[in-house]
């Protein structure tokens, strides 16, 4: 039986996690609870899983729409509560040919000419708004200290392949040339977002880094990323088998509207961890991970890449948690253990970054 995405289910999602106790949660999963490789998913989200999956995927406009607002919603509602202490704007972003929409985040009493974090959310290239990830980015920014810009790039099935990619890729360029409107270092921007929002990221650090002449990544900080996504894989197949958040009709759904049928899911920017030249130059890299996520063998699959290549990278497993678990961080606490994760690590990579160049510029007086 299917269910309708829309804001009074949302509403009655987050409620009915909020609501049910532990005990009773391991009680409604008893004799079902999934299992994997030696890991046990936490009751919580596996009824949050089977959830998400028992929804209608969209037929029309109108659904889609419904379930755009369904999945904003919840992440407003669901998402982490103490996100105080950091103002926002949003900014127009123009580009040569279209503009696009940002918002900026300030921690209270950042300083100017610091870091930046330039965030992509997740939702499949079709779904997400800046709107409903802002819990995460006001929460990212604030734990880090740093500014956080959070790219409203467009979706599909309106902008398949590669609209996205392109709005990626221009987003970096555009604060690279925006530097002192932002009051940022351009020098010091780390990379993030999470799912395909992560993807993005890779995505845009495989380009600049073929670049190197211009201004680099300080780091990249990912959360559960679209790495390599082919769902041809024997482990992505049994992961997305349980049906839990990222099911399978729910991700060949999320292809065949991205790629319109104009790429190949081997491509380096519908998988990015393919991008083999590319990884030959990453900056510092933190990669997160849910255990039951059909993203996370892709996920593993770069730390295994970048750590043949001596490239710095650190990958950190939630193995109770499934995918997406970040948007819901007050119903978890290893949300907000990830999210102090994701800003220790941008905090070093903009220090680190920072240290070299003041060691280089001592080092040509």
């Amino acid at each position: 039986m299917y269910l309708k995405a829309n804001t009074f289910m949302a509403k009655m999602g987050d409620l009915s996690l909020g609501l049910t106790p532990a005990a009773v949660a391991s009680l409604l999963v008893t004799g079902r609870r999934a299992q994997c490789d030696g890991r046990r998913v936490d009751p919580h989200a596996q009824i949050a899983g089977r959830f998400f999956t028992a929804l209608s995927i969209p037929t029309s406009d109108a659904k889609l729409q419904a379930f755009r607002a369904f999945f904003d919603d919840l992440g407003k509602r669901a998402g982490f509560t103490d996100t105080g202490g950091v103002s926002a704007r949003d900014i127009a972003m123009p580009l040569s040919d279209r503009s696009l929409t940002a918002r900026l985040y300030s921690p209270d009493g950042v300083a100017e000419d610091g870091p930046l974090i330039l965030f992509f959310h997740g939702g499949g290239y079709v779904l997400g708004s800046v709107a409903g990830y802002d819990p995460i980015c006001r929460r990212l920014s604030k734990l880090s200290g740093q500014r956080l810009l959070s790219v409203e790039y467009r979706l599909a099935p309106e902008h398949p392949w590669p609209a996205p990619v392109e709005d990626a890729r221009d987003s970096w360029a555009w604060v690279q040339q925006n530097a002192n409107r932002l009051g940022i270092d351009p020098n010091r921007v780390t990379l993030s977002g999470d799912s395909a929002g992560g993807g993005l990221a890779l995505v845009v650090a495989n380009d600049v880094t073929s670049r190197p002449q211009q201004a680099q990544p300080a780091g990249l900080a990912l959360a559960y990323p679209a790495a390599r996504v082919t769902l041809e894989e024997r482990e992505e197949k049994a992961l997305a088998g349980m049906e839990l958040l990222l099911g399978v009709d729910v991700l060949h759904w999320f292809r065949k509207t991205y790629t319109a049928g104009r790429v190949s899911a081997y491509d380096p920017t519908t998988s990015p961890a393919l991008n083999d030249e590319g990884l030959n130059r990453m900056p510092p890299t933190l990669i997160l991970t849910a255990g039951f996520d059909p993203l996370r063998p892709g996920a593993e699959f770069l730390r295994d890449r970048l750590a043949a290549k001596h490239r710095a990278v650190e990958l950190h497993e939630y193995p109770s948690m499934i995918h997406g678990f970040l948007s819901l961080g007050r119903h978890f606490r290893e949300a907000e253990d990830a999210v102090q994760r994701l800003a220790q690590h941008v905090r070093a990579c903009s220090e680190h970054k920072q240290q070299s160049r003041q060691t280089a510029m001592g080092g040509n007086t």
